[in-house]
Parts: C-alpha cells; structure tokens; sequence
C-alpha cells in the first residue's frame, strides 16, 4: 500500500528536485550588490567646547603638574556615524525599502549597503557630499622672516594689509638683507585645529622628594622637562570672502644649558633603641633651566587673494631681534555650506560656526603667594557651537541631524513646505565677518632690561596675548619632614620668570578700541 502510495510522487518527480528551480527561470534585471564603506574617510575627528587650552609662559613644574600643553578636552557626543546612516536612510527613503535591500552599521565605522547598483550610485554621492563638507580644507601659508641688524632698520611693519604682489616684494627685500626665511603649510578643517610642534624636550633634575620611614630617609629625583623648539596652533572658518583663522605660535629655546645650584644640608636619624643620631648628607645639588620663550595668540581675518601681516621686536641684552610674518590662503575646498539634489529630496549642509565663529580668550594669573613670582597666561579656543542654527531649524525641518559645528538638513516640500528657501535666506542675509583691528603695543620692563614690540591685525571683538622672558627656577626654603626616628630638610624650589605678559581685547566701530593688562611691563599703546 506505501509503495502505491508513493509511485504518483516519484512518477511527478521525474528525477528532478522538488525545489529546484525551472532552467527556464529569468535573472533578476536589476540584482543586489553587498557594498562596504569605511566612514572614517568621510567623517574626520570633531571637538566639542574648548579645543584646547595652551599655556604662552612655560611653567617648570613637576611633569603631572605641568599645564602649559595643549589640553583637548569632550568630543560630540553623538556617533557621526549612526548621523550619517540616518542621513542616507532618510535620503534614500523608500529606494531602501524595497524587497532584498538592506542596510547595516557594523561597530563605529563599517557601512554595509545591499542594494542595486543604481543604489549604491546614490548613496556614494551622499558620502561624496557629506565628505566635502567635513573633511574639505582651506591650505593657510604662514611666512616667517627673522632678522637683526641692518635688516631690523626703518619701522617694524607699515601697514598689516598687503596684497599678494607687496606680500612676494616683501619677502625677497628682506631675504636680500639677511633675513631668514622658514615657511609653513597648514591644512584646516572646519571644525578641527591643526597643529605643529618642532623640537626636543630636554630634561633636567628640578627637586627631591624626602620619604622618611622606620629611621631611614630617602630622597627620590624629581625630573621635569621642558620643549626646546616651537608650536603652531591653528583653526580656521570661511568667513564670505574671507577666512577666519585663530593662530598661536609659541618658541622656547635654552638660553644655556641647565647648570648645577648646589645643596649642602644633613639628614639626623635615630635608633629606636637609643644610642643618640648620627647624620648623613643629602643630595648636592639640582639643575636650574634657563629657558627663553616669546609667543603670541590672536585672532585675524584674511581676504581672499590677499595677505595679512604681523610682527615682532625685541631688545633683551643689547641684542635686537625682529620677526615679520605673513598669512595667506592659498586655496581650498572649503565651504560654510554644501547641497545636493536626491529627486525630491534635497541634502543640505551648513556649518554653524558662521554665525559665531571661534575666537580666542586668555586668562591671565598673577597670585604671588601661589606661583611664587611666576604668572600664567592661557589662551582658550570656545569652539562651543552656536545655538542659534539649531534652534531656527528645529522648529522649520522634519529631519536635521548635527555632525561637529555642521547642522545636516534632509528636506522635501511635501514635508517641510517653503523651509529650504528660508534657510537660503537667512544664509543670504548674513553680513560679511568683520573687519581687523591693527593693535600696535611697545612694551618696557620696569627695571629697562628688555622691550618688545608688538603689531597684530586683531579681529574685531576677539582677544590677543603675547609673552617674552625667560623662566628658570631658584630655592626659595626649607621644610622640615620629621618621623619615626629620622628628620631632613627638605628643599623648596620654585620657578620664576624674569619677563613681560600682555593681554588685550580689540573691539572695531568707527573708532576702534583696545583694551589691554599685562604683568611685569610699562605699557604704551
């Protein structure tokens, strides 16, 4: 009976396969394709709220205690790369719905895409556009040109506005008199400072720590270290016509080697079973640096095909050095805003930093009794994102997201009416960014050691610091540390610095003003 059963079954076979599918079956004319994407070529590293702090005074201290480097502190903290998976999914809105289409974020950075060819084209021209806004660069030259004696003659900088063709005379005048001439190229993204920093560090024996225990003592080195060489810091925003960009340039150099200060003090230890103390000699002597540093932070503004200058002078030991530096943008890729075209959908980026760009603020710390005669001047980047964006588009689009300073529109007029050509107008009524302030500074040490001179083209309503001395340290006393049997004078080293500190704000209008402090100095403006 089972056999009868089954013949109508392995008759209808026909030794084929039940599931396998008819010779005649026609291939898919559009077929999925499994497509990988780094999004780390895309999306570069973003900051959040002060880049970074940079102490202009280099301070000696112990190594964990130094505060003169640079100092990033929080990132976003949004994925950029969830951001960018939404972005393309509401992009691409149905297109990804259909049948055998997939899409997947794999850990921080690998997108998955399957789809058709057609597809993919799409979501590689969203990348494409995503990665011209976030990793496009301006290219900033900086030009310095060092020089003393006869090339030092004649005022130090007549104007701080140049064209191309004064800026190229400029640097061949000075380079036939002996100038030295070291040029610079910085890459900048919006949204990311770049940074140079050149040189050694040289390391030195700054203290003892005393340890006492159980009738013995021990004195542990202290080394510290600091950088002989020069750092740049540099962050930049298109600004209509021009550039925005925030510099730092700080240069330490020994002004000797360390040189021995000798100690000369005993350690008593005892015994616990009597017998009087006997004393032992401690270390003989520490190192003090000599270290010379000059640096100044500001804020300009450079046009388009133009080229902004600034300089320096200083007389320290009846030696006169100056400095004249040159700023231009050589060219880039960067805009404040990207868009591209999806069939109804439009992708639109703009970068917030337009309506209140970075700038630079410097604290500036003078407490005798904690530094001990040496003052601390910070310059800060508040690279904070400016609010006002993100509230005007929250209450306009169905679909934004934010990457760094970028806000990222994902807008159709089915969903958001007539939102994109308010955007478009709010962008267009935006006024040009402002204008620089020549500040021009001399500089007296009360005792007439040194001077220096300053002339920095400040962006209207944004700080500028500069620095010059020199830093070493000295013994300033004794603590006693006493315990269990044993007691030793312990030494007390300090830093100081012999030198000059300003600080200053420039606010542009129809009479532009200065306002400046500064410590160890005669100031005339």
């Amino acid at each position: 009976m089972i056999a009868l059963l089954l013949l109508p079954l392995l008759c209808g076979l026909d030794g084929g396969s039940p599931t396998a599918p008819s010779s005649g079956a026609v291939a898919s004319e559009n077929p999925s394709v499994l497509v990988h994407y780094d999004l780390r070529q895309v999306i570069p590293e973003l900051d959040d709220g002060d880049l970074w702090r940079q102490g202009l005074v280099p301070r000696v201290a112990r190594r964990w205690e130094r505060d003169d480097v640079v100092m990033p502190t929080d990132f976003y903290s949004a994925v950029p790369s969830e951001v960018v998976y939404d972005v393309i999914s509401r992009t691409l809105g149905d297109a990804m719905r259909e049948r055998g289409r997939m899409m997947s974020l794999e850990g921080e950075s690998d997108l998955l895409v399957l789809a058709p060819r057609s597809v993919q084209e799409e979501v590689q021209k969203i990348l494409g556009t995503l990665g011209r806004a976030l990793a496009g660069s301006d290219r900033i030259r900086l030009e310095v040109l060092s020089f003393s004696g006869a090339a030092g003659d004649g005022p130090l900088l007549e104007k701080t506005a140049l064209s191309e063709e004064e800026a190229d005379r400029m640097v061949a005048d000075l380079a036939a008199k002996g100038a030295a001439l070291h040029t610079y190229r910085f890459d900048l993204t919006p949204g990311r400072t770049s940074g140079l920093t050149t040189g050694r560090d040289v390391s030195f024996l700054l203290d003892y720590d005393v340890e006492i225990a159980q009738a013995a003592t021990i004195y542990d080195p202290v080394v510290s270290s600091y950088r002989d060489g020069t750092r740049f810091l540099m962050r930049a925003t298109r600004r209509g016509a021009s550039t925005a960009l925030s510099i730092l340039m700080r240069e330490t150099l020994p002004a000797e080697k360390p040189r021995e200060r000798p100690l000369s003090f005993y350690a008593g230890l005892g015994s616990q079973k009597g017998g009087g103390y006997s004393f032992h000699q401690g270390p003989d002597s520490v190192q003090i640096p000599n270290i010379f540093s000059r640096g100044v932070a500001f804020t300009t503004l450079i046009p388009d095909g133009g080229v902004v200058a600034f300089a320096s002078a200083f007389t320290r030991g009846g030696e006169t050095r100056r400095e004249v530096c040159l700023l231009r943008r050589e060219g880039g890729v960067s805009s404040p805003f990207y868009r591209a075209k999806f069939g109804s959908v439009t992708l639109f980026l703009v970068n917030s930093e337009l309506f209140s760009p970075p700038g630079l603020s410097f604290d500036l710390y003078t407490n005798e009794e904690e530094l001990g005669g040496h003052p601390l001047l910070y310059a800060k980047l508040d690279a904070a994102p400016a609010t006002f964006l993100f509230d005007w588009l929250k209450y306009r689009f169905s679909v934004w997201r934010r990457i760094g300073p970028w806000a990222v529109v994902v807008t159709d007029p089915a969903w958001d009416n007539q939102a994109l050509a308010d955007l478009e107008q709010l962008l267009a009524s935006l006024e040009e960014g402002g204008r620089n302030v020549t500040c021009s500074s001399d500089l007296q040490a009360p005792d007439q050691s040194s001077f220096a001179r300053l002339v920095l083209p400040v962006l209207g309503g944004t700080g500028f610091g500069a620095v010059l001395g020199r830093t070493t340290t000295a013994l300033t006393d004794f603590d006693v540390e006493v315990a269990q049997f044993a007691g030793s004078p312990d030494p007390v080293i300090a830093p100081l610095f012999d030198g000059m500190v300003l600080r200053g704000q420039a606010f542009s209008g129809p009479k532009p003003v200065i306002d400046v402090s500064g410590w160890g100095i005669r100031l005339v403006l």
